[in-house]
């Protein structure tokens, strides 16, 4: 599957709590070039941009995090069939 390069999906444990921007800013600041690029409300998720090459294993270092839930490539999705309404 095609999936953003440079981007993961990124959900912290706790988000009920409140957890804020700069919370997840915080814990991002252990992973050289990664910072959020934007927030999905919907789903409590952040959009992480992490720099050239970081992406494997920045991805892997954020699994194993304690803080965070999980983290996911974004990957691109399209349709596969046209609405006939």
């Amino acid at each position: 599957m095609d999936y953003v390069e440079g981007e993961l999906l990124v959900k912290p444990k706790g988000f009920a709590g409140g957890y804020r921007v700069s919370a997840m800013s915080s814990a991002l600041s252990r992973f050289p070039g990664a910072q959020i690029h934007r927030t999905l409300q919907h789903r409590d998720t952040f959009v992480v941009r992490v720099g050239p090459g970081e992406l494997e294993s920045t991805r892997a270092r954020l699994a194993q995090d304690s803080t965070i839930e999980w983290v996911s490539l974004n990957y691109l999705y399209a349709p596969h069939l046209t609405p006939n309404d």
